[in-house]
């Protein structure tokens, strides 16, 4: 037996073994943020979720979303559930919550979440806004919420023409530099001129995702240079996975917090998520597949393994690879940045 480890490892015999599945596994379309492929292997258009074809606010839509893409889940002392609402009778869930709210919000008048205009946006209409069928949604109504939205409003005041939105924002990028994706993901990310909500987390993970929708919408408003290197986009659910696929361990001593799903310190945290960050480097190094399809897979793989539900392990493309630490969990922290 060797010496206990004290900070997050990379379990080699569990990461080699899922990334030579994953390398001959097929794999999925991307997601497109517009669509889904249903059972029959017909388009299901996403029109609750995602803005139509060609609409003038798109981008301004994600940007706003992508912002505030952290934090769905409740709890004061633990973690005591996911964030769900009601709108229209059914049940939804976290961000797809988030996503119908903003959508309503958008289609009834998108200049108010646009751009420049978000600095005018008061804290009872941002309430209204983040309303279910039963009234506020309480984790989303939040003043931390409302200042980050009127932040982004303050940012494009500051750093782009009067009245440009973010669409502007984009063309502009896209038109004027070789490397378009290198250098959104560096002014959207900069530590001093960077955009409220997306500069502050070190892995880039709400930057990412908003590039990555840029670039697998339908309308391709960002299509990144060959040399363009995506990076892991590591959140609470993928690292709910990797420690499950055993593809990173745990020393001895922090399991029992993390299967009881009790806060951790901000040191803990940024350990795993960045020993994460590490592993799915590595898959992505090994498998040969690029981080898109990665991503998708990793999400494909909460159908069977979900946050507060019973894992399939027995239905789960993934079993014979996979240590079925399923009592793991993510780390519990609040922060903004997933």
């Amino acid at each position: 037996m060797g010496n206990p480890i004290t900070e997050p490892r990379i379990n080699w015999k569990y990461l080699n073994a899922f990334a030579k599945l994953v390398g001959v596994l097929p794999i999925g379309k991307p997601l497109n943020f517009y669509s889904f492929t249903g059972k029959d292997g017909s388009e299901i258009i996403a029109k609750d979720d995602c803005p139509p074809l060609y609409a003038p606010w798109t981008i301004d839509f994600f940007f706003l979303a992508d912002i505030h893409n952290f934090g769905f889940w409740n709890g004061e002392e633990k973690y005591e559930g996911p964030l769900f609402g009601t709108l229209g009778g059914k049940k939804v869930k976290g961000s797809d919550l988030l996503y119908k709210l903003l959508l309503r919000a958008f289609i009834r008048d998108p200049f108010e979440l646009s751009g420049p205009w978000l600095r005018s946006l008061s804290k009872k209409r941002w309430e209204e806004i983040m309303t279910d069928d039963n009234g506020g949604v309480t984790l989303l109504a939040t003043n931390e919420r409302w200042e980050l939205t009127r932040a982004l409003g303050e940012w494009f005041i500051a750093h782009t023409p009067p009245a440009h939105m973010g669409s502007r924002w984009v063309a502009n990028i896209v038109s004027a530099f070789h490397r378009p994706a290198q250098q959104m993901l560096s002014r959207l990310t900069d530590p001093v001129r960077g955009v409220p909500g997306f500069k502050e987390d070190p892995l880039k993970k709400k930057a990412l995702l908003f590039m990555m929708t840029l670039a697998n919408r339908p309308e391709h408003f960002l299509i990144p240079e060959k040399s363009f290197v995506w990076r892991p986009i590591v959140d609470y659910h993928l690292m709910r996975l990797a420690l499950r696929l055993g593809l990173v361990m745990l020393p001895t001593d922090w399991v029992s917090e993390n299967t009881e799903r009790k806060f951790t310190s901000p040191k803990r945290e940024k350990a795993v998520r960045r020993m994460v960050f590490r592993a799915v480097e590595q898959i992505i190094k090994k498998s040969g597949r690029p981080m898109a399809e990665i991503d998708n897979t990793m999400w494909s793989a909460r159908r069977f393994c979900q946050e507060v539900e019973e894992p399939n392990c027995a239905q789960c493309a993934f079993r014979n690879s996979c240590a079925q630490r399923t009592e793991l969990f993510q780390p519990i922290i609040r922060t903004t940045a997933y």
